[in-house]
């Protein structure tokens, strides 16, 4: 093989190379990217408008006792990531706007999963003393019951993202922060979930 050759042939080598990383590097990204809420700003102002009229809160056949409930385990930020991430499963790709009709079966399914979640949320009020963690997790407990007893989405969306800001906080994530918690920029949308917590009450 001729020197010309050799150099066409390290050239092929080396972009076959570079190639696949590339790809690699974009199917990664992809992937990882897919986990996170997909819910615009305009979306969730969207349902916000569609919840206002059903803000308080409505006779329910749901049961939220969960005393004998086990909580997750697991230390403090895995916790979070796995409500997170249970969060993550039901509302995103589109799957929030299921919420939106008060018969939606989900609503009975996630009445049942809200016990573990109330307990687990319990479990880490008393393991904490920070303040803004504390705020963020009675303001959490306090929308899901309020939200699985009015059928109401717009709470759950908060909720969601209280627990996404809050899995970026304790897992060292470094993805957009929503606002919905008190952590790093002082909550620019935690006024929101006060606020919807007392239509709600």
């Amino acid at each position: 093989m001729g020197n010309f050759a050799k150099k066409y042939w390290m050239l092929y080598v080396i972009g076959g190379i570079i190639s696949v990383i590339v790809i690699y590097i974009i199917i990664n990204i992809n992937y990882n990217d897919s986990t996170l809420p997909t819910l615009s700003q305009t979306q969730i102002e969207n349902v916000e408008k569609k919840d206002e009229a059903k803000a308080t809160t409505k006779e329910s056949n749901i049961q939220l006792t969960y005393d004998e409930v086990e909580p997750i385990k697991g230390n403090l930020g895995s916790q979070i990531h796995q409500i997170h991430e249970h969060y993550n499963e039901i509302l995103t790709y589109g799957n929030w706007r299921l919420f939106e009709d008060e018969d939606y079966s989900g609503w009975e399914t996630e009445a049942i999963n809200a016990k573990q979640i109330l307990s687990t949320i319990d479990v880490m009020l008393k393991e904490t003393e920070d303040e803004a963690l504390i705020r963020d997790l009675n303001n959490a407990k306090e929308l899901i019951e309020a939200s699985i007893l009015s059928k109401n989405s717009t709470g759950l969306l908060y909720m969601h993202r209280i627990f996404h800001d809050l899995d970026i906080k304790y897992n060292n994530y470094s993805e957009k922060l929503w606002g919905y918690s008190h952590f790093k920029d002082s909550g620019r949308n935690a006024d929101k979930v006060e606020a919807l917590l007392k239509k709600l009450k």
